[in-house]
């Protein structure tokens, strides 16, 4: 591995340790709380977006400082609800309404002035589906139907987002992505040891960063294809889906293998997209054109050495012939 690869890894590898060493050590001192969850995902995230790029500024000038904020309020609302837990109508329509705001946050300025009302209406409704729907069946999983699918599904997820991001040149979102696997990687093991404790808060924390990231991908001009974001929306409902009609003894097997064709085929439509950047039309590189020899025209023979001066570049300079005061 060259010194350049390491230079550029260096800064991805320390987040990514900082976003895990910070999420577990949340979880070992708050113990089986219903708020660590949340908490831990919130505060590796954080810690982890610092040690990559920085702390942000205040006011945030861009779509990756907002997400940051975005993060702390997101924790902060966690927190809150975690200590009054409970699935009535009017709190899910909170949530719901909170993470809403918040992607549209992420989307610049300069994107949503430039919409018409029929842009503003797709992308409106592309952003409520697929989030809400990433969020609603998370929550689903993470609540009602814990087990082994349901908590390692979050990392395995954020994996595959990054991938995503990092293979259709979103570097940063991608990296992005993986400090928030990095800090998922302790809550899961968490809740697979103790599934009572897993806490209330972490879907929440997850639905306001993964699909915000997408958010601000979407928005970009060198973006990952949106079928491709909107399959890794669509895992969670398969695998609640799977977890409803498998067998009692295939709980685990069956929605593991249905997650697997949507975060595959979310990979698949990435490298097709990008295949074509060097080869549009998908064929063999055209053979490099043999060089053109410039000769001297009959009127503008100024640009051709005079004969004398081509045949005494081909001798050796300090021979003494090839001296004229030599030759006398």
């Amino acid at each position: 591995m060259s010194y350049e690869t390491l230079r550029l890894l260096k800064d991805p590898l320390l987040g990514g340790l900082v976003a895990l060493a910070t999420s577990a050590v949340v979880l070992a001192v708050a113990r089986r709380r219903a708020w660590a969850g949340g908490l831990a995902l919130g505060a590796g995230y954080l810690a982890g977006h610092a040690a990559l790029g920085g702390m942000p500024g205040f006011p945030p000038h861009d779509a990756v400082q907002r997400l940051f904020y975005v993060g702390v309020l997101a924790v902060a609302a966690a927190l809150v609800l975690s200590f009054r837990p409970g699935r009535q109508p009017w709190r899910r329509a909170a949530e719901a309404a909170a993470l809403l705001g918040a992607w549209l946050y992420l989307i610049p300025g300069s994107v949503r002035s430039a919409w018409t009302p029929a842009e503003a209406a797709a992308w409106l409704s592309a952003i409520a589906t697929a989030g809400l729907t990433f969020w609603f069946f998370l929550d689903d999983l993470w609540e009602r139907r814990p087990g082994p699918v349901a908590f390692s599904l979050p990392p395995v997820l954020a994996l595959a987002a990054a991938a995503v991001l990092s293979l259709s040149h979103s570097a940063l979102l991608g990296q992005l992505a993986g400090l928030l696997a990095a800090a998922l990687v302790p809550g899961a093991v968490w809740a697979w040891r103790t599934p009572a404790a897993a806490g209330a808060g972490l879907p929440l924390v997850l639905a306001a960063l993964l699909p915000g990231l997408w958010v601000i991908d979407a928005a970009t001009v060198d973006a990952a294809p949106v079928a491709s974001l909107l399959l890794l929306a669509a895992v969670p409902a398969v695998v609640s889906l799977g977890l409803r009609l498998a067998a009692p003894r295939a709980r685990t097997a069956v929605p593991a293998a249905a997650a697997l064709v949507p975060v595959v085929a979310a990979l698949a439509l990435v490298l097709i997209h990008a295949a074509p950047a060097d080869d549009p039309a998908g064929h063999a590189p055209p053979p490099p054109a043999a060089p053109v020899e410039v000769r001297p025209g009959p009127i503008d023979r100024g640009n051709a050495p005079p004969p004398a001066a081509a045949a005494a570049t081909d001798e050796n300079p300090f021979r003494p012939w090839a001296d004229p005061a030599a030759s006398k």
